[in-house]
């Protein structure tokens, strides 16, 4: 039976594949042809029939291109073991994507006047990914202290004459969940275009209500140079309060620690001119802009304890709220664990194994012929507002054994 990695679900048409034991896995991945086929119905299940009294490497996968073989890219699944016609046992291969070939690239370039300049990356970033900038040893640049804005690389002081330079971007992508190694790949960085200079802009707002101890942060469409406070007016729960700013690159946070209370509310007034873009005239704002946020009170909150419990092997444990990540822990033995301070909504754990103790989960790997690491998840825990939750999940114990035994 052939089942997701990530989430258990059954997996149908896949084509499975299996090849004599004599037979070396390194024949397997040069795209030796299969004995024996077979495909997975809805339920992921499978069936070879009038198998002789011998062993078999057994190797399944989405083929796209219908050539019987295994190309990068393709969701795959393996036994590491072989398998005989004899055997009774249930076997599960459990299926995982593979990395596909990538050349990245840089476009969308664009300067101004005053040397702010940008490009696109053609591959999503990743929050442990780095830049780094190869000049010609006479050349300068000031790369952005921030991370890519939604795929958007920046760099201010380019110059007409760094246009024929020849310079390039290094892209050191770091191993995502399943793979142990990253990437580097070097990339020629083109021409910017000359186009008009964009005026500064506010692109990104604290709004709504925000966790305690949440920095306001505010974003700009270019580097600051500077913030005049004598401008800028903070009031929390109508009563104006001291507060310090500092500036990144083209970002400014607010420091506050009655701005960041459980319960405040916040209201910020920049009056014309507060802000003063780098190497330009250009100011921020025009006219009086007024903002206004709350933080939420402490009893909006909530608190979650988690129990683990049968931890037979080293794990990571992963918590969610929707989308975002609250916290990813290293997991040795059974423990007890903590977090406050939860927005209540519906909370997800998943737990990573991690048997051979190497510090990640490993995803398939055909090359090494290798299955994934198991992964387990718990049901979604409501948080409530002003709600302590407690949860034992008792893991499985048998998804340490690193063999494919239906479990």
């Amino acid at each position: 039976r052939v089942l997701d990695a990530l989430t258990g679900d059954a997996q149908s048409e896949m084509r499975v594949m299996l090849f004599p034991g004599s037979w070396s896995v390194d024949s397997v991945l040069a795209g030796a042809t299969p004995s024996y086929v077979a495909t997975t119905l809805e339920d992921g299940r499978f069936d070879v029939s009038f198998l002789p009294n011998a062993s078999f490497h057994v190797l399944a996968l989405r083929d796209e291109n219908r050539n019987y073989a295994w190309e990068p890219g393709e969701d795959v699944a393996l036994l590491e073991r072989q398998v005989s016609s004899t055997d009774t046992a249930s076997w599960v291969l459990w299926s995982g994507a593979t990395p596909a070939p990538s050349t990245p690239y840089i476009s969308e370039a664009v300067r101004d006047e005053w040397g702010w300049a940008s490009w696109r990356l053609s591959e999503p970033w990743a929050k442990s990914d780095s830049l780094e900038w190869l000049t010609p040893a006479e050349k300068t640049l000031q790369p952005s202290e921030l991370p890519p804005s939604n795929g958007t690389v920046h760099v201010r002081g380019w110059r007409a004459e760094l246009d024929s330079a020849g310079i390039q971007l290094v892209w050191h992508k770091a191993p995502v969940w399943g793979q142990w190694q990253g990437r580097v790949d070097t990339m020629a960085v083109p021409k910017p275009r000359l186009v008009d200079t964009d005026s500064l802009r506010l692109l990104a707002k604290p709004q709504g209500r925000l966790v305690p101890d949440e920095g306001p942060v505010f974003e700009f469409s270019a580097p600051l140079d500077s913030v005049d406070e004598s401008q800028v007016t903070v009031w929390v729960d109508s009563v104006e309060v001291e507060a310090n700013w500092d500036l990144t690159w083209s970002e400014v946070r607010l420091n506050s620690l009655q701005a960041q209370r459980p319960g405040a509310s916040v209201q910020v007034s920049f009056r014309p001119g507060a802000l003063f873009r780098e190497d330009a005239s250009d100011r921020w704002p025009q006219d009086t802009v007024d903002l206004v946020w709350s933080t939420l009170p402490q009893d909006a909150l909530s608190t979650w304890r988690l129990k683990l419990e049968d931890v037979a092997c080293p794990g990571w444990l992963e918590v969610a709220l929707g989308p975002d990540q609250v916290d990813l822990v290293r997991i040795h033995a059974d423990t007890i664990l903590a977090w406050s301070g939860l927005k209540p909504r519906s909370l997800n754990a998943t737990w990573w194994g991690d048997p051979n103790g190497n510090g990640v989960w490993e995803q398939v790997n055909v090359a090494r012929w290798k299955a994934p690491e198991p992964v387990l998840h718990l049901d979604p825990v409501a948080l409530r507002a002003n709600w302590e939750v407690e949860t034992v999940w008792r893991l499985d114990s048998a998804a340490c054994v690193r063999h494919e035994i239906s479990r």
